[in-house]
């Protein structure tokens, strides 16, 4: 009994020293504001053992990245001087020939080695272009509309840009670059010192000999094992953002490109009044359609107006009849009440007897 107590809090005091040494590799990371990335101590290299460094090699890893520490160089390659970014741009187009361009656009996309990731085609009616576009002409009803968001590789990024630009107008052009280099690192160190923890719980749990001890041991590997496995989803999720550029496009279908001119104040005026014209157009032209198509709810209210009114309005004439002749009741009542009462004293004078 003594020998499995001995034995169990030697087994605890070395679970506590391992923790405690993870903590340590995990707080010896310092943040260099002038070179913007993590850096680590001697002391991190001594926790960081053998078998690690063997695990990192085998996964084709080097110990020359970002602040120190081991990263992928393939998974950096396509970084601004080392640092992890994400890239996303927008941009707006004019073509008259649509389905050409729209075909060259999906074809370069296909031989950059990208994919669409989104793509919707529609049609939009003339007044809503010449208004907001001002490149339709009255002789057209609808031109069509794309809208596509394709992941084109980072580094062949600049390339797909100037297809762009060279099968169409661009009216729209902007460009945001995301810096996630600090959130990268941050996840990774996180990774390494639960690998850590996880060799060294590895290791007791072949020294272990209670059954309690062994529990304990597997209960903590698989909450490592759960956390390792969100951290490297979060890494592939960064690779994947950093390695694929995003850009939305919309390519518009026009007869005439918008032009940018100088206008005098009397051509602006009379543009838009040309276009308040259209707009009223536009607007009697729907209000007309709307009106056609509510028509026959409106005949169906129509006709139970029609018959509400004409019960209500018998309901009152009904109401005013019996009104008047309760009123002709009552001035009856009072005529035959005065003719009686005479009727009745002529007949009591007459039945007096005479005086003696």
């Amino acid at each position: 009994m003594k020998n499995n107590r001995s034995k169990s809090f030697i087994f605890f005091a070395g679970l506590l020293l391992s923790l405690s040494l993870v903590a340590c590799s995990a707080s010896g990371y310092s943040y260099n504001r002038e070179k913007g990335v993590y850096e680590t101590g001697a002391a991190n290299y001594e926790v960081y053992d053998r078998s690690m460094a063997e695990m990192d090699e085998a996964a084709g890893m080097k110990e020359e990245g970002i602040g120190g520490l081991s990263v992928n160089p393939a998974l950096d390659s396509r970084s601004l001087s080392g640092r992890k970014l994400i890239t996303t741009g927008t941009i707006s187009m004019e073509t008259k020939s649509f389905d050409e361009t729209l075909s060259a656009i999906t074809k370069r996309v296909e031989e950059l080695n990208g994919y669409l990731e989104s793509s919707t085609v529609q049609q939009q009616d003339y007044y809503y272009n010449s208004y907001y576009y001002g490149s339709m002409p009255e002789e057209s009803t609808e031109r069509r509309i794309a809208e596509l968001s394709a992941r084109i590789p980072s580094d062949r990024y600049r390339e797909f840009l100037e297809t762009l630009r060279s099968v169409g107008k661009t009216t729209y052009f902007s460009e945001e670059k995301r810096d996630i280099t600090l959130e990268y690192n941050d996840v990774e160190l996180h990774k390494k010192s639960l690998l850590v923890e996880q060799e060294r719980l590895l290791v007791l749990l072949e020294s272990a000999q209670e059954v309690e001890d062994v529990f304990t041991i597997e209960s903590r590997l698989s909450e490592i094992r759960y956390a390792i496995d969100a951290y490297e989803s979060d890494l592939r999720l960064y690779d994947n953002q950093v390695d694929y550029s995003t850009i939305h496009i919309s390519l518009y279908e026009v007869v005439t490109f918008t032009e940018k001119k100088t206008e005098s104040l009397g051509t602006r005026i009379a543009r838009r009044f040309q276009e308040s014209l259209r707009s009223l157009k536009y607007f009697l032209t729907e209000a007309l359609l709307d009106l056609i198509g509510i028509l026959p709810f409106l005949v169906l209210a129509i006709i139970a107006f029609v018959i509400l009114y004409l019960i209500i309005k018998a309901l009152i004439r009904r109401d005013m009849k019996r009104k008047a002749k309760k009123l002709a009741d009552k001035e009856k009542s009072p005529a035959l009440s005065s003719a009686e009462s005479k009727e009745n004293t002529s007949k009591g004078a007459g039945d007096k007897p005479s005086s003696p």
